[in-house]
């Protein structure tokens, strides 16, 4: 990539996807995702626009983010780690297929409540 325009961005992501080695694997590809972004920002920087500009323009107002398990929390259960999660400013809380530890299993009968 040294010394090439980065301006020229799908030919350099074709470059680095077929040199070395066919087909590239799941290393290759995060680092290929990672390298395009840093092109399409360095050429949004340079023309003096946002990167969705380039993109085609925006398509929504807002993303929704949300968290899974919320690691921030240091709360004891599923309940009160989303509650913290919605007082951190997240609008969504999402349970995963653990017990919240990682290690266990969920058991969603056994949390579920009523209210």
């Amino acid at each position: 990539m040294i010394g090439q325009d980065p301006f020229q961005i799908e030919r350099i992501w074709q470059n680095v996807y077929r040199g070395m080695f066919y087909p590239p694997g799941r290393e290759k590809l995060h680092a290929l995702g990672a390298l395009e972004m840093a092109l399409w920002d360095l050429k949004g920087k340079a023309l003096g626009v946002p990167v969705y500009d380039l993109l085609g323009g925006a398509t929504c107002e807002f993303i929704d983010c949300y968290a899974t398990g919320f690691a921030a929390s240091k709360a004891k259960t599923e309940e009160e780690r989303a509650q913290d999660c919605i007082a951190a400013g997240l609008r969504a809380y999402r349970i995963g297929p653990t017990g919240g530890d990682g290690e266990s299993r969920f058991d969603f009968y056994e949390n579920a409540k009523d209210d």
